[in-house]
């Protein structure tokens, strides 16, 4: 199983895993400190990190629910931008349905004072992991 800090991208975003025992779960919490480099030109959380941020947390979420050797790839993620925002964040991430297939979930982003920012849905391939490469 991948942890958060085991994926270079989730790293870079510096999402840290806020559950102890992610793979009893339904739910995950984790939490992202806020960084210049994650500002629009207004000075907020730029849209798109946002995105990553949740997308990040969902996959990250699923994977700990998921048997060993299956892996979950986003298929499909709807967004709504909420408030503008530049602190840290928590970030809820609820899992709807875990199919033998295909996965359900949605995400919440909000400062850790408690506004919203953001919300997202999305869907997931489940599928056999890929061999690592050598």
């Amino acid at each position: 199983m991948a942890t958060a800090a085991s994926v270079p991208f989730n790293e870079h975003l510096r999402i840290s895993d806020a559950i102890a025992d992610g793979a009893s779960a339904a739910a995950g919490q984790f939490h992202c400190r806020w960084r210049p480099e994650y500002a629009n030109s207004s000075g907020n959380y730029h849209g798109g990190v946002l995105m990553a941020m949740a997308d990040a947390a969902m996959s990250r979420a699923l994977q700990a629910r998921l048997a060993p050797g299956l892996r979950a790839a986003t298929v499909q993620m709807s967004s709504s931008f909420l408030a503008a925002g530049a602190s840290d964040v928590s970030i809820t991430v609820h899992t709807e349905k875990l199919g033998k297939r295909i996965a359900h979930c949605r995400a919440s982003i909000a400062t850790t004072s408690g506004k919203l920012l953001f919300t997202a849905t999305a869907a997931f391939a489940v599928t056999a992991a890929a061999p690592s490469p050598q």
